[in-house]
């Protein structure tokens, strides 16, 4: 069958995101769409009589839209212009290309492939100039312009999103395990450690294990402490992969992340967890800013 959506609500989300997609850049409107402006006031103002009949249901004011905007943005904006980089460059885009690039599916085989001159005219008459300027600068760089159906894009979106989202909380952790721009490096052991009497036998009875763990990584054995500065301490890579490990395997995760579960937490827990890893970001110290606010 290909690549199909299943469930109830990610065929819901598919028909409002095709909905918008096609108001967007779609066939209507002689064939051009309406653009962005018009198109998502439309979208917002969608009243469905084919749903919760005989009542009909607002869907544009009534969902959460920022999954369908992301899918219409990825098919006709983002994913044409990586696969022309791809294309005309390879090297880097190649290495990580994997996560736009299902040629086991036949995803590779269905790619229509248009001019780029074409798809800037498009665009134009869409009222898009942005993306009209970059296919225009695609096609004086010689480069072309592919897309990917909607719904295939659907289908992988919660599997890329998911690769992102245990990326983003490994970094999370590392941020959380590493002491940055301090001296005295990371401590390798437990947050447990500094409980009062309890974190005094929770040391004393792991040391022995904690030397082995010591020994055998690369870390001080005479001392509980890295000296390094450097973000790249092996104490807060074992928490980055340990995190990465369980967060990929998890099936809380795993069910929000399958090919084919369009899903407003396909995109939402990438969103939260890079929200959760900024605001830690936000907080290391070191930098003059915080220096300035700590005077």
């Amino acid at each position: 069958y290909g690549l199909i959506i299943h469930e109830f609500d990610p065929y819901f989300n598919f028909r409002a995101a095709t909905y918008l997609f096609d108001h967007v850049y779609g066939t209507l409107n002689g064939g051009h769409g309406y653009g962005w402006v018009r198109g998502w006031k439309m979208f917002c103002e969608w009243f469905d009589y084919k749903v919760w009949y005989p009542l009909g249901r607002p869907v544009g004011t009534t969902i959460y839209p920022g999954m369908q905007v992301t899918a219409v943005w990825l098919t006709k904006c983002w994913l044409p212009i990586w696969f022309g980089l791809n294309e005309k460059f390879g090297g880097f885009f190649s290495v990580i290309g994997f996560f736009f690039d299902d040629s086991v599916s036949g995803v590779k085989k269905k790619m229509v492939t248009k001019s780029a001159r074409k798809v800037s005219a498009y665009f134009q008459a869409s009222n898009d100039p942005i993306m009209s300027a970059v296919a225009s600068l695609m096609h004086n760089m010689g480069m072309k312009w592919k897309e990917m159906s909607l719904n295939d894009v659907c289908c992988l979106m919660p599997a890329w999103f998911g690769a992102l989202t245990t990326l983003v909380t490994g970094f999370l952790a590392l941020e959380c395990s590493a002491h940055f721009c301090h001296d005295h490096g990371n401590k390798f052991g437990t947050v447990f450690d500094d409980l009062p009497f309890i974190g005094y036998y929770i040391r004393k009875i792991t040391t022995p294990i904690r030397k082995k763990l010591t020994y055998y990584s690369g870390l001080d054995i005479t001392t509980n402490t890295n000296k390094s500065s450097s973000s790249l301490q092996t104490a807060s890579l074992f928490s980055m992969l340990a995190t990465m490990f369980f967060m990929s395997i998890i099936p809380a995760h795993l069910m929000r992340s399958v090919g084919g579960g369009f899903d407003n937490e396909s995109v939402a827990v990438f969103a939260m967890t890079l929200v959760f890893y900024c605001w830690t970001r936000a907080l290391r110290g070191g930098t003059s800013g915080a220096k300035a606010e700590d005077d």
